[in-house]
């Protein structure tokens, strides 16, 4: 019974022992998959780190363009609800048509963002140089600066700076970086585009008409005291929403 009971604790200690072997196995082979140790990892781990550094400081610059009408810094603006919102379409006559202030809104929004995230970026690319330097490589870094785009449901960043890391006699190169950060920014401001094209000839926007028509959207309509209208745009399915304001064909006061 005796030798029964000690054969029965080696068969365990063995397997135990086998399963502690496997462990450390696997964390080395994870840990290789993770850290840059060949083109492609270096390739998608840049990437991934570019992305991770730079997402929060995107999405805080969207957020502020998107509650202040399309504007980092506005200019021509009404305070709302603590919010500095701005005039897309303003005129400061009684009876007149509002005038378009931003005929290239989609355009203006991207160099408004790119200007916002420029110096971020930067930084970021330098730091992950660092990070490699931290894993023992030799690194050069080309920083030739970045486009950035918006399009439908999403904020596109391109970069053709370089990367040259070097270890164990290895030397290899990266230069296309491409970054794809979500946000309904293009769409909503797309649209904010066609309530001020509106609004300038007609001095109204059919919101019943629109909203059979894209039915993803809401639009949200709020007249101040001063006769000043606040749309809201509304992307439904995450509620991201584009504030902007319209000054045209007011009335006077006790007409």
């Amino acid at each position: 019974m005796r030798i029964i009971k000690k054969k029965g604790q080696v068969t365990i200690f063995i397997i135990f022992g086998i399963l502690v072997i496997a462990g450390i196995l696997a964390f080395f082979l994870l840990r290789a998959k993770i850290t840059p140790g060949s083109s492609g990892s270096i390739e998608q781990n840049s990437e991934s780190f570019l992305q991770t550094c730079i997402q929060d400081k995107v999405n805080e610059g969207i957020g502020l363009i998107m509650k202040q009408g399309g504007y980092i810094k506005p200019n021509i603006y009404i305070n709302w609800e603590g919010e500095n919102v701005s005039y897309l379409c303003y005129t400061a006559n009684y009876y007149r048509p509002c005038v378009n202030q931003e005929p290239v809104l989609i355009s203006h929004i991207k160099d408004d963002l790119k200007d916002y995230i420029s110096k971020d970026f930067e930084n970021c690319f330098a730091d992950y140089g660092k990070s490699l330097e931290q894993q023992n490589y030799a690194v050069q870094v080309n920083y030739k600066g970045f486009g950035l785009d918006i399009n439908n449901g999403k904020v596109i960043i391109t970069s053709d700076s370089e990367l040259t890391y070097t270890r164990s006699g290895e030397t290899s190169k990266f230069n296309n970086f491409k970054l794809i950060i979500p946000s309904r920014l293009y769409d909503l401001a797309t649209v904010a585009q066609e309530v001020t094209a509106q609004e300038a000839k007609y001095c109204n926007f059919e919101n019943v008409g629109f909203g059979l028509l894209y039915p993803q959207f809401k639009v949200d309509i709020f007249k101040s005291s001063s006769l000043d209208k606040i749309y809201t745009i509304i992307y439904k399915k995450s509620n991201e929403q584009f504030k902007f304001a319209i000054r045209g064909c007011v009335i006077p006061p006790g007409f």
